[in-house]
């Protein structure tokens, strides 16, 4: 379990190297459009092979859509580490933070990437809306390109499908009730979930203040909507 683990955070940060220098996702763009232009159809080797390059470029959509769902800190971080390819001097410097403390927030973010790599969406993504449609969108595409190049089940893995049909189920009830709560007239409850939609980083005590609410209260609201949701977060599909 350790050796996978280390493995899989291997994987993580190779991803977020590759899809920040843009140089990997633009040579991965340039052999599907090859790909597509000499593929017969009716060979499974060639369907194979697109849909792979398609789940690719998928991979670094998630990627993206675990950089751009984090604290403002955390991407100003991710950006030095990974883009500009800073020291780890100037890196503390711009933010004003100890090299521990950088190890432990690039432990956290690749954490978050293998998450997404496996379509996993935990109870700390509950109330990131916008990452939950975007984890829509990818296995939406996934699933549109299954259907698309392999309608028959001959290529792809049954088994991996329907955990991503499942996953996609789960994570489109989980924006239904975020969005039903929000909606809901005169609901201290949807108080509480837009509050923490809107700024899903912010001190609970600042929250409660702002929904003119005891922070007691607040906590309690917050910690029943996520238990409620719970159940919509799954494990992940590898």
């Amino acid at each position: 379990m350790y050796e996978k683990n280390l493995l899989g955070l291997h994987l993580a940060e190779t991803m977020l190297s590759d899809a920040i220098s843009q140089k990997k996702r633009r040579e991965l763009m340039e052999l599907k459009q090859f790909v597509c232009e000499v593929a017969t159809h009716d060979d499974p080797a060639w369907t194979r092979m697109i849909f792979r390059l398609t789940k690719q470029e998928m991979d670094y959509v998630l990627v993206d859509m675990v950089v751009q769902s984090l604290p403002v800190d955390r991407q100003t971080f991710v950006d030095l580490k990974y883009r500009r390819r800073e020291m780890v001097t100037k890196q503390t410097a711009r933010l004003h933070v100890s090299s521990s403390q950088l190890g432990l927030w690039n432990a956290e973010i690749k954490r978050r990437v293998l998450d997404a790599l496996q379509y996993r969406l935990t109870e700390k993504d509950i109330f990131l809306r916008t990452k939950i449609v975007n984890m829509l969108d990818v296995l939406g595409t996934m699933i549109d390109t299954k259907e698309e190049l392999d309608p028959s089940g001959e290529v792809v893995d049954p088994y991996w499908y329907r955990s991503i049909v499942e996953h996609y189920d789960r994570y489109s009830q989980l924006l239904q009730e975020l969005d039903d709560c929000m909606q809901r007239p005169n609901s201290r409850m949807a108080d509480v979930v837009s509050a923490l939609v809107a700024h899903p980083y912010e001190f609970q005590v600042v929250l409660a203040e702002k929904c003119g609410m005891n922070p007691g209260v607040f906590s309690r609201r917050m910690r029943s909507f996520k238990k409620k949701c719970g159940r919509m977060c799954v494990d992940g599909v590898f």
